[in-house]
C-alpha cells in the first residue's frame, strides 16, 4: 500500500533499513553511495522514502556496499538450506527472551536444577557451539538461561559452598570457568561470548 508520497510502505521500511544499517556502520551517505555505484542524492532519497527501489539488483548492490545481507535490508526472512540451520533458527527467539526478560525485580517462577547440572549444560552447549552445532547447542538452552538467572538472583551458594554468594562472586565465578574452558580447549586467545 501506498502513502501520499506515491512510494509504497515496504520501500520507504527497506529505506529506514538502509539509512539504519549505514549508520551503524560509520558511513557517510557519499561513501554508501560510492560503494553502491549510486549516487548521493538518490541514496539519500531511497533512505528517506522519497524514490522506490525499483529493481532487485539495486538492494543487492546496497546490501553488499553496507557488508549485510538482503534480508537485513528488506526485512524478509531467509530460506534455511538445511535442517538443522532452521532448528538453530526457531531457537533464537527463546534464548533471545530468556536474556532480555531477566530482572533482577522479576524472577521467573520455575522449578530449577541444581548449579552443578547446569554448569555441565552450559559447557556442553559451549562445546557443541565451538564445533559449529548451533541446533544441538541452543536445544534447551533458553531454560539453562533462566535457571541459571534464578540461582544468580536469589542467592544461591557460592561455588566455596561457604553461604550466599554476592552478584559479583558469581560473575568472577563464571568468568573464571568459562576462561578455563577456553584454556583447556586451545583457544584462550579468542574472546568470550
Amino acid at each position: 500500500m501506498d502513502d501520499a508520497s506515491g512510494v509504497p510502505i515496504e520501500d520507504q521500511a527497506i529505506g529506514g533499513r538502509v539509512r539504519r544499517v549505514r549508520t551503524r556502520r560509520g558511513l557517510s551517505l557519499e561513501q554508501a553511495a560510492g560503494l553502491a555505484g549510486i549516487g548521493k542524492s538518490y541514496l539519500s532519497k531511497l533512505e528517506t522514502g522519497q524514490r522506490r527501489f525499483i529493481r532487485r539488483g539495486l538492494i543487492e548492490d546496497i546490501a553488499q556496499a553496507l557488508s549485510c545481507s538482503v534480508a537485513d535490508l528488506t526485512g524478509q526472512p531467509y530460506l534455511a538450506v538445511d535442517g538443522r540451520t532452521v532448528r538453530a533458527a526457531a531457537a533464537i527467539p527463546a534464548v533471545s527472551a530468556a536474556l532480555h526478560d531477566a530482572t533482577l525485580e522479576d524472577v521467573p517462577d520455575v522449578p530449577v536444577r541444581p548449579l552443578e547440572e547446569l554448569e555441565h549444560a552450559a559447557e556442553s552447549a559451549l562445546a557443541y557451539a565451538d564445533n559449529v552445532q548451533f541446533d544441538i547447542a541452543a536445544d534447551g538452552l533458553s531454560a539453562v538461561l533462566t535457571e541459571l538467572h534464578v540461582h544468580a538472583v536469589t542467592g544461591a551458594l557460592s561455588p566455596s559452598g561457604t553461604g550466599r554468594a554476592g552478584a559479583g562472586e558469581h560473575r568472577r565465578a563464571g568468568v573464571g570457568r568459562h576462561a578455563g574452558l577456553r584454556r583447556a580447549s586451545g583457544d584462550g586467545d579468542r574472546p568470550g561470548l
